[in-house]
C-alpha cells in the first residue's frame, strides 16, 4: 500500500506543470506586499477548484438562510443554561 503512494510522490519530483521560479516570485511577492491574501491561488486549475468550493459555499448559505418567519434569538433563554443568547463564548482574562 505505502510502496504505491511513495513510486508517485518520487516519481513525479520535478515533473509538476508550472514554473518554479515563477511560484516562487509569486509567493514572495504575496508575503510581502502590504496586506498578503489570504489565500495565494496558484494556476488555473487551483483558481477552478476555488470557484467550485465558493459556488458551493455559496449554495450552502442561500439553502440555510433563515426566512423571513422565523424569529430572532437575541435575548431568549437557552433551555436548561440560564444564559442569554449574546453571553456564550465570552471569555474572562485575569
Amino acid at each position: 500500500m505505502v510502496d504505491p503512494i511513495r513510486g508517485y510522490l518520487y516519481g513525479n519530483d520535478g515533473k509538476q506543470p508550472g514554473d518554479p521560479s515563477k511560484t516562487a516570485l509569486a509567493i514572495i511577492e504575496a508575503i510581502e506586499s502590504k496586506e498578503p491574501p489570504l489565500r495565494l491561488l496558484l494556476g488555473a486549475d487551483a483558481y477552478g477548484l476555488w470557484e467550485k468550493k465558493r459556488a458551493a459555499l455559496d449554495q450552502s448559505l442561500r439553502n440555510g438562510a433563515r426566512s423571513e418567519s422565523t424569529p430572532p434569538l437575541r435575548g431568549r433563554k437557552f433551555a436548561g443554561s440560564g444564559k442569554r443568547e449574546g453571553s456564550i463564548g465570552r471569555a474572562r482574562h485575569g
